[in-house]
Parts: C-alpha cells; structure tokens; sequence
C-alpha cells in the first residue's frame, strides 16, 4: 500500500478535485493510479472523530469552574458543528445561581452568551454560547438541569426506601387482618 502511495500524482489529484468543484461533476473512481481501491474486505477501521482544540479547551475548563461550584459538567453530542454541554446538581453544595456560573464558564473560556437562556423539558435553561471572532461558526450550547427541591426529586434512596417500607407495612398489615377474618370470621 505505501508503494501505491508513494505512485500518487498529487498535482493530478488537485486539478482533478479542482475540475470536480468547479464543473458539479462526480469524482471518477478510484484507480490504482490514484490510490488504493478499497472493498468491504479491505476497508479500513471507522477513525474515531477527533475533537476541535477549542472544544476541547473549552470543556476541560468548564468541568473545572463547574465543579467549583458543585457542578457535574458533560460533553454529549457529534462535536462536529458545535459543542454541547450538560450542567448537572452534583452535591449537596451545588450553588443555584446558574446565570452566575455559566457567566463565569462564558469569561474564562472567551465566550460571549447570546440572549437569555431559553427553557427546555423537564425544568432545563440552555444558554448558547459564542465564540469569538465574526466569522466564527463554532458555538456552545449549555444546558442545566435544575437543583431538585426535595428528598424524593433529589434522588435521595433512603428516604425513598423508608417511604415504600411504611407502604408495606401497611399493606401487610392490611392482609394480615384479612387473612385472620377469613379463617376465623367474627359473627
């Protein structure tokens, strides 16, 4: 295969790519002139996408800043056209002054919010967030769950557990009392 490489015309392969954009006209097909011809049998492994610089700066600095602030904070999504961001409650600390938080991610990261967050399902706020420059067609969209307001929303499983334990005990109480009328019914 590097032999074939190392065959590859290159100025032939740009005026050709050339005339493809300039005419509309499909690409001709692949040749051993122009490089290896790859099959089902011969295909080489999916690349793993890699990931913008600035992205990956962005969300290295955003975990921090968030779990400064008692923040989980994920990347989600194809990472191709833009970012995004997913904001969680992690502790019992996590502050609940989102506009602050994702302000403070916006200025270290040479961001600038664009508008107001919008709402989303389930109690979420999004904020997009632009980078830099005029032309720049790269942006951030966050997203933040909100802070639960009690125990059971919070995901606490001890208070949930107590909660279905009474449940059963009432219900085995109640059996109980119908199992004893049953055998021995009371006139």
């Amino acid at each position: 295969m590097d032999d074939m490489l190392s065959r590859m015309d290159p100025s032939k392969l740009q005026r050709e790519f050339a005339e493809h954009i300039r005419t509309g006209a499909s690409m001709p097909a692949p040749t051993e002139e122009r490089g290896p011809v790859m099959d089902a049998e011969h295909s080489p492994e999916p690349v793993e996408r890699i990931l913008d610089p600035d992205y990956a700066r962005i969300y290295t600095q955003a975990r921090i800043i968030a779990w400064q602030y008692g923040w989980a904070c994920l990347a989600h999504g194809s990472r191709s056209r833009d970012l995004d961001l997913l904001l969680v409650p992690w502790t019992d600390r996590s502050s609940d002054i989102l506009d602050h938080l994702v302000a403070r991610i916006a200025d270290v990261c040479g961001l600038t919010i664009q508008g107001n967050p919008s709402p989303k399902p389930h109690g979420r706020k999004a904020w997009t967030l632009m980078l830099p420059g005029f032309s720049e067609v790269r942006w951030v969209d966050l997203s933040a769950l909100p802070i639960a307001t009690d125990t059971t929303a919070r995901g606490d499983l001890a208070s949930q557990l107590v909660v279905a334990e009474a449940k059963v005990e009432r219900r085995n109480t109640l059996l109980a009392t119908i199992v004893r009328n049953l055998i021995s019914p009371t006139e």
